[in-house]
């Protein structure tokens, strides 16, 4: 059986990456999930931390900034670098055909998520004491995450794709509106 390359997904690929490359990918795919969870994590923290002291405002500057960095930040990076063994690690293979090229809806994927980091880090320093477009921002992301968390639930009692991603994003990204809430309510009162 050919050596299949892991990023083109071709036993065909006239790629020279070795192993060791392959392996390097899969890598890069485990610490940008690790560094989007824990971004996140940080986001939130510090954005608690402000709400507590009474500073709604710089609360949900850093909320939506948190989002657009540690979500789609690392999500554009992700699909940027690593689309294909990003699409494997989430069982999206099946089905593909990436020695043809790139798969178009995974590329307009990638731009959602580099317009929404984009978008957001812009409005983070042109709006800095304005809470209405943070909010907005955080809502539009926080609704996207939480749509995607449907598709990736879908994936796994449907077609029964119970990879660690598929399992573990409704329950993330629950947790996510959930912990946003509070926030942005009391950054819109």
């Amino acid at each position: 059986m050919a050596d299949m390359e892991l990023e083109s997904g071709s036993a065909q690929s006239k790629s020279t990456s070795t192993p060791q490359e392959r392996r390097g990918s899969v890598v890069m795919v485990h610490a940008i999930e690790f560094s989007r969870i824990a971004l996140a994590m940080a986001g939130y923290a510090v954005a608690y931390v402000y709400s507590s002291q009474g500073h709604v405002e710089d609360a949900a500057r850093v909320l939506q900034l948190g989002l657009a960095v540690a979500l789609s930040g690392t999500c554009a990076l992700e699909g940027i670098c690593f689309y294909e063994t990003a699409a494997r690690q989430k069982g999206y293979d099946r089905g593909f055909d990436f020695s043809t090229g790139r798969n178009p809806y995974a590329a307009q994927s990638t731009l959602w998520f580099a317009s929404s980091c984009i978008v957001g880090v812009v409005a983070f320093f042109v709006y800095p004491r304005e809470t209405s477009p943070q909010i907005v921002l955080a809502t539009l992301q926080l609704l996207f995450f939480l749509m995607s968390a449907l598709n990736h639930a879908y994936e796994t009692v449907s077609h029964g794709n119970w990879c660690w991603q598929n399992v573990n994003r409704p329950l993330l990204s629950a947790a996510m509106v959930a912990g946003a809430v509070p926030i942005l309510l009391k950054a819109a009162a």
